[in-house]
């Protein structure tokens, strides 16, 4: 039973984590969007400027250093966040490690981690409880055995639970 919960966790991590990426990736492109364009109105006013400049006489190199300054800035932060959309794609899931904790939550009956004295979904105090007793295996057959490494077999078995071997019926 434990070993279903944990994974369920394990599969409800991933899900949950695939769609935190899927969120920053899509708020990084968004942002991207956003500097794409202000870099489409950077290169505007860059033309603006140029143009009235031009047109007063007065067009000198240093008037324009300031927006194109401003244009290559943004050009920047472009690339940098799609490199950080490209590294976000590129992460991968990694479970977390196994319940092993023997402190549970008398109120939510969840596990919590070593070292609570409180529940941090529900407030409860956190109270010790002994870990699970293992079920004793079934008995065996007398004289059933694994034909492949000897092993002792519980009756009905399929295939032996040391090596694996298929367990063919008796006729």
């Amino acid at each position: 039973m434990e070993d279903l919960v944990n994974r369920f966790r394990k599969g409800a991590g991933r899900v949950g984590f695939e769609a935190e990426k899927q969120r920053r990736v899509l708020q990084l492109q968004t942002e991207i969007r956003g500097l794409k364009k202000q870099v489409e109105e950077g290169v505007v006013k860059v033309g603006e400027k140029a143009l009235e400049l031009h047109e007063q006489g007065k067009l000198k190199q240093a008037d324009l250093v300031a927006v194109i300054e401003e244009v290559a800035a943004l050009k920047s932060e472009i690339a940098q966040k799609e490199a950080e959309v490209e590294a976000t794609k590129e992460e991968e899931f990694v479970p977390p490690a196994a319940v092993t904790s023997t402190l549970m939550c008398p109120q939510c009956d969840k596990p919590l981690p070593e070292g609570a004295a409180f529940c941090p979904e529900c407030g409860s105090e956190a109270v010790e409880v002994a870990p699970p007793e293992p079920e004793p295996p079934a008995e065996p057959e007398p004289g059933l055995s694994c034909p492949n490494c000897g092993e002792s077999l519980s009756e009905g078995a399929s295939f032996c639970h040391k090596c694996g071997t298929k367990i063919e019926p008796e006729e």
